[in-house]
Formats: C-alpha cells, sequence, structure tokens
C-alpha cells in the first residue's frame, strides 16, 4: 500500500511520456491510455512480457505477476486479436482494446473506450463512502463490487472484483482507504506512472 496519496494528477492536463506519434495512434481515448502504461516497447501490441514489466513497476511481486499475466492474457487477449485464429502468445492490441469492457463495473467507458462522464463515476463512489472521507475502505470497496455486479455476468464481475482489488493493494493509503482521485485517475491510466514513479524513488532511498 502506498505510504500516502499520490501526487495530485489532473486527468486533463497530465502529461504521458510517449512519443506524440505513439499518442496519436494508440492512445486516442481514456481506455487505451488506461492500457498504454503496460505497453513498455510502445509498439501498439501489450505482450506477456509488457504486463509483467509493466506490474513489476507498479511494485507487484513476482507471483503477483505472473498470476496477473496469465489473468489478464487469458481474459483479454483474444477479443482484441485481428484474426480469428488465437495466437499462443496472446497478445492484447490497443488499437481494440474498446473490445474488453465488461459488465458489472462503473460503466465509466462508452463503446469507444471515452469515459461517459467523470461526474457520474465520482457519485458512484461517492454512494459507497459513507463516511464522506473522500475515498473507500475495503469494506465499502467490497460493497460497491457487490452492488455494481450485473445478472448471470460472472465473468465481469470476477475481472471488476480482481482490477478493484489490484488497485486497493498498490494505491490505498495508510489508513487503508482508496481515494476517490486515485479511483478516477486510474481510468486514463495516469495513476500508474505517479505509482511508477514513487516506485523508483522508494528504490533510490533504499
Amino acid at each position: 500500500m502506498m505510504d500516502s496519496a499520490p501526487e495530485n494528477i489532473q486527468k486533463s492536463n497530465f502529461t504521458f511520456p510517449q512519443s506524440q506519434p505513439y499518442q496519436a495512434r494508440f492512445m486516442k481515448t481514456p481506455l487505451q491510455r488506461h492500457c498504454a502504461f503496460f505497453d513498455r516497447d510502445q509498439d501498439g501490441v501489450i505482450s506477456m512480457t509488457d504486463t509483467f514489466r509493466g506490474l513489476r513497476a507498479l511494485g507487484y511481486n513476482w507471483m503477483f505477476c505472473l498470476l496477473g499475466v496469465a489473468f489478464i492474457h487469458l481474459t483479454m487477449s483474444y477479443q482484441t486479436s485481428p484474426s480469428w485464429i488465437p495466437s499462443l502468445s496472446m497478445p492484447i492490441y490497443l488499437d481494440r482494446i474498446e473490445r474488453c469492457r465488461h459488465g458489472s463495473s462503473t460503466k465509466a467507458y462508452d463503446y469507444e473506450g471515452n469515459v461517459v462522464s467523470y461526474p457520474a463515476v465520482q457519485s458512484v463512489f461517492t454512494r459507497f463512502d459513507h463516511e464522506n472521507k473522500g475515498g473507500l475502505n475495503v469494506s465499502e470497496l467490497a460493497w460497491m463490487i457487490w452492488n455494481l455486479r450485473d445478472s448471470y455476468d460472472l465473468f465481469g464481475w470476477i475481472m471488476s472484483a480482481a482490477w478493484w482489488i489490484a488497485l486497493f493493494v498498490m494505491a490505498a493509503d495508510k489508513r487503508g482507504i482508496l481515494s476517490q482521485e486515485v479511483m478516477l485517475s486510474q481510468y486514463d491510466g495516469s495513476i500508474f506512472y505517479a505509482l511508477e514513479r514513487q516506485q523508483q524513488q522508494s528504490k533510490k532511498e533504499i
């Protein structure tokens, strides 16, 4: 967990480190920007190695990274594939990432991968923040995941639960609170770069 809430990140003016040509081609929508952090070699295709390196950059241990790679690529690769024939390397193509949207979520993304409305999404978090503390503790997060599930959508429920648990582990503060700022900034991926910088800084201080 993080020692404190991440530095302030403005979704509207955050400067992503990728080159402008890359951003113009592969980071057109918030959903693409959310995933581009894991495209470590910046070729528009997220390989299993890319995902592993991205998870390690966020501070996860080796075992979690291996499990994360298996889960992410088994569930997301084929939907983005340009071919009907599955690839054994299970790549994830950024230019088709909107196909990986699932149910039992906050419904933040539309069919093109754009965020429908940040205020609307924030109101979902506020509804489950019972003490108006600006974020959710683990029990409130679990209650949110349970209430957002869709009928007969076991896959979406599992995907949603896995993501929110992973985000809580890497980004909750010392109080055990996942702040609304963090939850909102994950939609365009800007939180990942702040977490990576914190990991790099922590290693320098050791």
